[in-house]
This record gives C-alpha cells, structure tokens and sequence, in this order.
C-alpha cells in the first residue's frame, strides 16, 4: 500500500469520524425544526465515506464492488434528504411529509435496486477492471444510462434544496449572517466536489465528494452547536412580514433579538432592536419580566425615551423543547393606559366633586335646621314681647328682649349665609398672614387688642381665611373674660423645630417633638396645597377663659356653642380649614386662653 493510498485512506477515514460525530452530536438537536434530517443526511454521509473507506484500503475487484454498491444506498438518499432539510429548516416552500417522501424516494430506490442487479443489464455501469488513479486503486467503469438518470435527479433534488437556503440566505439580515455564511459554503463543497469528480478532473483523479459532505455536516454543525443554527430558526420570516401585522420579536434562547419585523422596529423606542439584547431593546427591568416568561401575556413599561411607553407583550415558545427561542408579539399600549390614567383622575375628581356636592347638602341641611329651629326660638320670643307692647304694658326690658332677639336672628342668619356660600375649592392665592388678621380684627369692631407674631405669607383662599379669622376674634371677644379687653395673638408654628407645646398635645404633627402619636392626614381632602408642610402653620389664641376641657372634642361641630353663640362660628372655621386640607384643633394658650392651631398650610418661601 502506497503513501497515496495510506493518505487517501486516512482522509477518508477522518471524514467518517466527523460525519459520525456530527450525527451524534446533532441528535440533541432532532426535536428542533430540521433537526431530524440533519442527523439523517449526517448518518448517510457516514455510510458514504465508510464505504470509500474501505474501497481504498480493500484488494480485489469482488471488494470494490460491493463497497460500491453499498454507497449507493446513501449516496442515492442523500439528495432527497437534502431537500427535506431545507424545507424544515426555513419554513419555505411545501411541507415533506410521509407520502411526498416516498414520492420523492422513487427514483432512489430504484437506483439502489438497479445497483444491486446491475451485473445482469449494466444500466447503473459496465466494469472493466481494477485501474489505479494517484496510485488510488479503484474500478475502472463506463457510466451506463440509469447512472445519468440518477446523477440528474440528484442534481435536481440538491439544487432545488440550496435554492431554498440559498433565497433565505439572500433574505437574512445581519443578525444571523455567520448562519448564513455557514450554509452557504456548505452547499458549494460538496457541489463542486462532485462536479468536478463527474467531469473527470478531480485532483488526482478520485472521487473526493464524500470528504466534503462530511465537511458540509462539520459547517452545519458549527453553526448549529455554536452558532444556534437550528436553535431559533427563522421560521416563518415571510409569515411574520406577509400575514401577521402587528410588531414581532424573535429571540433566541440567549434573549437575543435575531429577527424583527418593521412594526416592532417602528413600535419600540430607541435604537434598531435587531441583533441586541433584550436588556438593551427594552428597560432592564422589563426585560427581566419577558426573559422569565416562556408562554403568556405581560405588561411593562418603558421609561428610558422622552416619554414613558407602555408595552403588553405575548410570548409564545417557537419549539417543543425547555430551551429556544421565542416569539414576542409586542403592543403599543401607551395611549390606551394614557386613557385609564386619565380616566382614573377623572373618577377621582368626580369621587371629590361627589363629596362637595354630599358637603353642600350637608350644609344645606343644616341651614334648614337653622331656618326650622335655630331662628325660630327668637322670632318666638321677639313675638311674645311684641305681644306684650300691644297689650300697652311698656317697659324698657320688653324693648331691650326684642332688640336681643333681633341681633341674634341677625348673627344666625349671617353665619347660615357663609356656611351656605362657602362650598367649592378654594382659589388660593399669596395671602400676608400679619395683613388678613389686622383686616379680621378691625372687622370685629370690638375692644380688642391685636398681637401680630408672624410674617408669613401662606396660600389660602383669601375671603374664606378671612372669615374664619373674623369668627375666631369673635369668639375669642365673646368668651373672653367679663369686663376686660382680650388680646388675640396670631403667630407661626414651626416648620421643623419641633413641637412648642408637648404637654398639651394628645396628637402632632411632630410625633419625634413629645411622645404622642400624630394623625393621619385625611385621605379624602385632595392634593396638598402649594408650598405644604405638614408640620408648619399658625395659630389664633388669646387670654381669655379658655375652652372648656369638657367642650374640645365637639367645638367644631354644628350648633355647639358654650356662652349663648350661634354654634356655627368654629364650624365655619373648620369647614375652611378642610377645604383648604389643612387640619386644626384647639387647645391651651400659653396663659391660659383659648388656642386654635392649623398646620399643613402652605407658605411662599421668603426669597
């Protein structure tokens, strides 16, 4: 055996070993679109270069023959195979099924039946002998007519299979060109191989077309065990462009992005989306949500752009298999959540107006209980004095009942106007805190002396903060001590300093300045208003008698009232500070008097 046949023998052999190995290894593969013909044409390719194997290194003509014949059995398959792959594998062109198989396996079959009766008609060849080329021991064979018939349909067969390859490799985008390429050359090995063995002007004049089909499975594997060839194949491509319109992502088992069509391009924000990671195409948070999702819906959102978009995504696995790629059908739904947002305020503006319109009837309520109860006791009695002065008995205490009767009918009315006047939000506005409480005070017109501590100009809504302070120096000139004038001091509570009066707070704002518990904002008053702290404020006190420790838990409520008021004084001013959502509560001025405190105002910062 010469070193031409030795080396021949070796390389044949290789291409074995890589055919066989490429088989095995692809059988991991076998449940994934084209997987299945792949080990199938591997294994032929096997059967092909073990039979030229042992060809080259066996002695005799009776030897030769029946390697010969042997390859027929693959060599006659491989095309049909070929063709069964390349249809799997791209999703293009009629599904092989079982009877187009064996359609397609006609003429294969009868070339292996022609080759096993060829010694009795010699249609496949006509052998003359043993010849040796490139001291490569071989037949020496006239090609007979059958040879022509299989050569040309297996021609046809492997032509038609890499024009199927070849038009999706002329369709494929940048994102899966080292799949591309891998194909492509292994179409061109075994082509030019074979060709140039028929023609006669092979190098050294044997028939190398088995080493590179075992080659050809090596590209294909590469692609396949490197490269994710038949991982998430690009099934399909037409149909996602052609038949379904919406945007559509194809991902790999990485969470790469290995097709696209131009909807999801145009849909999705920032850059292409082809060839990148799902972190990258999407917000990494997001993309965490979809990597973890094999089937199913989800939503997520986007907010890396100028604007925050909403996605809903539905993913669908491409394969049978717990590894793969998927299929990421993507809707814009950006303007419907835009419209639930503002649907949602809508609802809660009208939940708000709702509670207005409940307040205003409340109100409404109240001033039929006035003009029912309240005003008729002194009308009573003004009509029972009125009798009296008819009847001719005049004196000065009739007339003084009358005229107090008239003032408190007067008062009532007053306050019953303001309660029902003041529903609606506030229009606040820059209000002098120091300017509204001189304003109030001169209102009054009583003996009282005004103590300004405060320069704070806070956002109120100007005559409903002047008509509480009016009614709380009305109230402090109505309860204040017998014969003496009061002192009303308005002054700012602060802001982050800690609570100025712990011992007599049973809640604060400020729950690290004493041990007691702040309350709870109120979660029905709305937004906060401009420049709101929940620990700033102000306060009204003076030093007169105080409140009545007994009467704190009801002062501000409707028709209560401790020296003969209208009751409706401090439920105004507690109706005001809810609608400007700040809260008030009474307490224990520092000598002594009566001290009402709202906090959460908001203020204008000084400049």
């Amino acid at each position: 055996m010469n070193v031409a046949t030795v080396g021949y023998g070796l390389l044949l052999a290789a291409s074995t070993a890589a055919a066989a190995a490429s088989a095995a290894t692809a059988t991991r593969y076998r449940d994934r679109p084209g997987g299945r013909w792949f080990v199938a044409v591997a294994v032929c390719v096997t059967v092909w270069a073990a039979t030229e194997t042992v060809s080259v290194v066996a002695d005799g003509r009776g030897v030769l023959l029946a390697a010969q014949r042997a390859s027929y059995v693959a060599i006659s398959v491989v095309p049909v195979l070929w063709v069964a792959l390349a249809t799997a594998y791209t999703g293009w062109g009629p599904t092989v099924t079982r009877r187009r198989l064996a359609a397609l396996l006609v003429v294969p079959a009868a070339t292996l039946v022609v080759s096993l009766t060829n010694g009795s008609h010699e249609l496949l060849w006509t052998v003359h002998g043993v010849t040796t080329a490139g001291g490569v021991a071989g037949l020496d064979v006239d090609l007979g007519p059958w040879f022509w018939v299989h050569a040309g349909y297996s021609y046809l067969l492997v032509a038609a299979g890499s024009a199927v390859f070849l038009r999706w490799a002329a369709r494929a985008n940048a994102a899966y060109r080292v799949q591309t390429w891998s194909v492509v050359t292994a179409l061109a090995l075994p082509l030019v191989a074979n060709a140039t063995h028929v023609a006669g002007v092979s190098p050294a004049g044997v028939d190398v077309t088995p080493v590179f089909f075992a080659a050809t499975c090596v590209f294909l594997l590469s692609g396949l065990y490197r490269y994710r060839l038949l991982d998430v194949t690009p099934v399909a491509r037409d149909r996602v462009v052609e038949e379904i319109h919406e945007a559509v992502l194809v991902v790999d088992e990485r969470d790469r992005v290995v097709d696209a069509n131009p909807a999801a391009v145009e849909a999705i924000t920032g850059p292409d989306p082809l060839g990148e990671a799902l972190g990258d195409v999407f917000a990494p948070a997001a993309a965490d949500r979809v990597a973890a999702l094999r089937e199913g819906e989800t939503t997520i959102t986007d907010d890396r752009g100028d604007e925050t978009r909403h996605y809903r995504l539905r993913v669908s696995d491409l394969s049978d298999g717990p590894t793969g790629g998927r299929v990421v059908i993507v809707h814009d739904v950006t303007a419907a959540e835009r419209r639930r947002e503002r649907l949602a305020e809508e609802t809660a503006a009208l939940s708000r107006r709702t509670a207005e319109l409940e307040r205003q009837n409340q109100r409404l309520d109240r001033f039929a209980s006035i003009v029912s109860h309240d005003l008729r006791n002194p009308l009573n009695v003004a009509a029972g004095w009125t009798g009296i002065l008819a009847e001719g008995d005049v004196d000065d205490r009739a007339v003084r009942r009358i005229a107090e009767a008239h003032d408190r009918m007067d008062d009532l009315i007053d306050d019953t106007l303001t309660l029902v006047r003041q529903g609606g939000v506030p229009e606040v506005e820059p209000v002098s805190l120091a300017a509204l409480a001189t304003e109030a005070a001169r209102s009054v017109d009583a003996d009282v002396d005004l103590v300004v501590d405060t320069e704070r100009t806070v956002f109120a809504d100007r005559d409903r903060a002047l008509r509480a302070l009016e009614n709380l120096v009305r109230n402090s000139v109505d309860h204040g001590a017998d014969g003496d004038r009061v002192t009303v001091t308005v002054g700012d509570l602060p802001a982050a300093d800690g609570c100025e009066r712990p011992d007599a707070h049973d809640g604060c704002d400020l729950p690290e300045a004493h041990d007691g518990e702040c309350p709870d904002a109120d979660p029905d008053r709305g937004d906060d208003p401009p420049g709101a702290d929940a620990a700033a404020g102000f306060y009204v006190g003076d030093d007169g008698a105080g409140f009545p420790a007994s009467d704190r838990e009801t002062l501000f409520e409707y028709g209560r009232s401790s020296g003969g008021g209208t009751g409706l004084g401090l439920a105004i001013v507690a109706d005001v500070a809810e609608a400007h959502g700040w809260t008030v509560r009474a307490t224990d001025a520092d000598d002594g008097g009566a001290r009402v405190e709202f906090r959460g105002v908001g203020t204008v910062d000084p400049e």
